[in-house]
């Protein structure tokens, strides 16, 4: 196949026509196709730029998450040990109810709030594909 047909399927229509009236060379056509790829070039660098930023982002809305779940965490734990043990001296009266919520709610925090922000530091590799 030569140069010229090669072209023929890279280059529009209305670029070889309008090539063709003017009566031009292979090179121009060369200079259609470079400037087509140069256009390509510089859409696959701004999407590049975009996931750039995008990661960049991500990676400080998990820090902000990190650093909110490790100060949340060891509260409410504190607040629940803090609840037991005055509980426990008959400081303040809990009932037994309250007491089994609190405790039910406390590990449901700890495992899940610990759990979200494993998954969302360190990502399954499925979900590294998928991104």
């Amino acid at each position: 196949m030569s140069d010229l047909n090669k072209l023929y399927f890279d280059v529009s229509n209305e670029q070889i026509d309008s090539a063709i009236v003017k009566n031009s060379s292979a090179e121009d056509f060369y200079e259609i196709q470079q400037k087509q790829q140069e256009e390509k070039h510089q859409q696959e660098l701004e999407k590049l730029k975009q996931e750039v930023k995008r990661m960049e982002e991500n990676t400080y809305e998990r820090k902000s998450l990190s650093y909110w779940v490790r100060c949340v965490i060891p509260s409410w734990l504190s607040f629940t040990a803090i609840s037991f043990i005055l509980n426990g001296f008959n400081i303040i009266k809990i009932s037994e109810s309250v007491m089994i919520t609190l405790l039910g709610t406390t590990t449901a925090n700890v495992l899940g709030l610990g759990y979200i922000l494993l998954k969302g530091l360190f990502p399954d590799e499925k979900q590294k594909n998928n991104n």
